[in-house]
């Protein structure tokens, strides 16, 4: 459980971290936004599991930290731009132009729910 959350929060500081380098159009012409989000994720990973102390993030971090994400998100895009320029970073990352947005949409606040909820429901481990 504590790679989960670790790889959860790191794709959701990923998200953020690449919805903020989108609002810079030459950046965003040039290079594919949504891979910042896996290199986000393995890069938390790895610093955290090559720390010497161990790092726990518990449901309730996870329940904060997705609500600040969302929230910085919504002030940083807003209503309109936010239901549409996260499934576009996803939908070039994983190079399937062919879904919709609203697919991808729905994939990735059922993944955030069921995540957040596998979470907070997992029991925390000391590995």
């Amino acid at each position: 459980m504590r790679i989960f959350s670790l790889l959860y929060n790191g794709f959701i500081w990923g998200m953020l971290i690449a919805i903020m380098a989108f609002q810079n159009e030459w950046l965003e012409m040039r290079v594919n936004i949504g891979l910042i989000i896996p290199a986000v994720m393995f890069l938390v990973t790895a610093v955290v599991l090559l720390m010497k102390k161990p790092l726990n993030l518990s449901g309730r971090f996870t329940a904060v930290n997705l609500f600040v994400g969302v929230w910085a998100a919504f002030l940083i895009l807003g209503s309109k731009r936010l239901l549409v320029v996260p499934a576009a970073m996803i939908r070039e990352a994983i190079k399937m132009t062919d879904l919709g947005f609203s697919t991808i949409n729905l994939v990735l606040i059922i993944g955030l729910i069921a995540g957040l909820t596998a979470i907070w429901v997992g029991k925390p481990t000391n590995q």
